[in-house]
């Protein structure tokens, strides 16, 4: 009991207003602490956060450059599909020019005929055949006088 009465001697006398300081200042504190663990988890996330930006960036770069990349590769490989295309007219052109002469001559007779002339003839065919399979193949390549 003679707490409870120095308490409230304590408190009559003016010592109310240190005991409301002292709550206010505890207060004071308690939201001063918080406050500043609630500001160091946030500047502790924004540093997460630029972090990964700047990593969501250097991949979305690469990412770019590859598709620009594609890009480049897709009209190389539609230009050469293109010179594929006109090349194989050519070539049909030329095989049916080719075949339209072969069905207008009689090559059995012209051979019994003319044995000579037909046999060169085959040979030198063959001779350029020949030469064109050696250059697109990587080989010597030999040049018109040889």
């Amino acid at each position: 009991m003679a707490f409870l009465t120095g308490i409230w001697s304590f408190l009559t006398r003016g010592g109310w207003k240190y005991l409301l300081g002292a709550i206010v200042l505890g207060f004071a504190l308690k939201f001063g602490y918080e406050a500043y663990n609630n500001y160091t988890e946030m500047a502790e996330q924004v540093e997460i956060l630029t972090e990964e930006k700047v990593r969501l960036e250097t991949v979305n770069n690469a990412n770019e450059a590859a598709l620009e990349e594609i890009e480049r590769q897709r009209e190389r490989q539609a230009q050469l599909l293109r010179e594929l295309e006109d090349g194989l007219l050519g070539a049909e052109e030329y095989a049916n020019e080719l075949q339209r002469i072969l069905s207008d001559s009689n090559l059995t007779k012209l051979a019994l005929e003319r044995p000579g002339l037909i046999e060169r003839r085959i040979n030198d065919g063959t001779n350029d055949v020949f030469r064109a399979l050696e250059c697109d193949t990587g080989g010597l390549c030999p040049t018109e006088t040889d």
